[in-house]
């Protein structure tokens, strides 16, 4: 169970890379995510805040803390966060 919600994190991270918003809602709906909830209307605001997020936390590993890239645990806890409060 544990492993399949970091899958899912890996899968959400590629569509962030991947730059589209309709493949990072799709991979916020999967089932494996876990998540409930999930607004299709507002699918640009959530890619483009989990991007704001994400490079935010990196950028403060970076500079401030660990130095490297996000893991899936940081993302996971960005969506979490992020889904609470929309």
């Amino acid at each position: 169970m544990f492993f399949a919600g970091i899958a899912a994190i890996g899968l959400i991270n590629e569509a962030l890379d991947e730059g589209d918003p309709m493949k990072t809602l799709a991979m916020l709906q999967n089932p494996s995510a876990k998540l409930t909830d999930v607004d299709p209307s507002v699918a640009q605001h959530y890619h483009d805040k989990l991007l704001e997020a994400r490079r935010e936390k990196a950028h403060v590993r970076h500079t401030h803390v660990y130095p490297g890239s996000c893991s899936n645990v940081l993302v996971f806890s960005i969506v979490i966060s992020f889904l609470m409060c929309v």
